[in-house]
């Protein structure tokens, strides 16, 4: 468990990061009075559940390395590659992922919690409902597993996914020219914040957490939200 100090001493300190350009540079004006349900629902959903149930991932990458199981274990390639592609290749997972909270519906029961707020900040970030903490959870292992992810790698993508999270729920008003280029390979906060869109079906676009090449290339990138209205009509 001692590997995961690291990936929450990040968290903490890239969410101070935030909140102080939120303060700095907000989009929109600040509604603080949600940070309390946000905060529960975020202490609930995420950091309770990493703290007792990261040993999934983990027991899953140490399973197949004991296993001989999955693609890195078979092909072996140098310690930059894995790294790399584990980075990759479970942030596409979790694209997919997001994907399929919106379009089956029992999954939607569970996820439709987050896009319930009508407010967008790094608390949005957070908040997320246990049962969908869980069920990320269990396909991240399964993911592991067949990519043959080391030990090593877990506290490593965890920490991107965390990082992205929070970062494209900022309120933060990044300038339009740096927004374009950003967002040419990263998610920016207001690439994400068509996805919270309220209007029309802007939330069935922009599912990317970090990479935002996937939502190009799979045909769900949308570059402006339809409307100002931020939640579930």
């Amino acid at each position: 468990m001692s590997s995961l100090d690291p990936v929450l001493l990040f968290i903490f300190g890239l969410g101070l990061l935030i909140i102080i350009l939120e303060l700095v540079r907000p989009d929109r004006p600040a509604q603080y009075r949600r940070w309390a349900i946000n905060g529960a629902l975020g202490l609930i959903s995420l950091v309770i559940p990493r703290l007792l149930l990261a040993v999934a991932p983990i027991g899953a990458a140490a399973w197949a390395s004991d296993q001989g199981f999955g693609l890195f274990n078979m092909l072996s390639p140098p310690v930059l590659v894995v790294g790399m592609a584990t980075i990759i290749f479970m942030d596409l997972a979790v694209y997919w992922q997001h994907r399929a909270f919106h379009r089956v519906d029992w999954f939607w029961r569970w996820h439709r919690l987050h896009h319930e707020d009508a407010a967008l900040d790094i608390s949005t970030g957070v908040r997320f409902h246990p049962v969908e903490a869980l069920l990320s959870m269990i396909w991240k292992s399964a993911c592991v597993a067949a990519l043959g992810a080391p030990v090593w790698a877990v506290p490593l993508f965890e920490a991107w996914l965390i990082a992205g999270s929070l970062i494209e729920h900022g309120n933060v008003k990044l300038p339009a020219a740096i927004d374009r280029f950003l967002r040419q390979f990263l998610v920016t906060p207001a690439m994400h914040r068509v996805h919270h869109s309220a209007h029309d079906d802007d939330a069935n676009h922009n599912f990317c957490f970090a990479i935002s090449l996937w939502d190009r290339w799979f045909g769900t990138y949308r570059a402006a939200e339809s409307g100002p209205r931020i939640g579930l009509t």
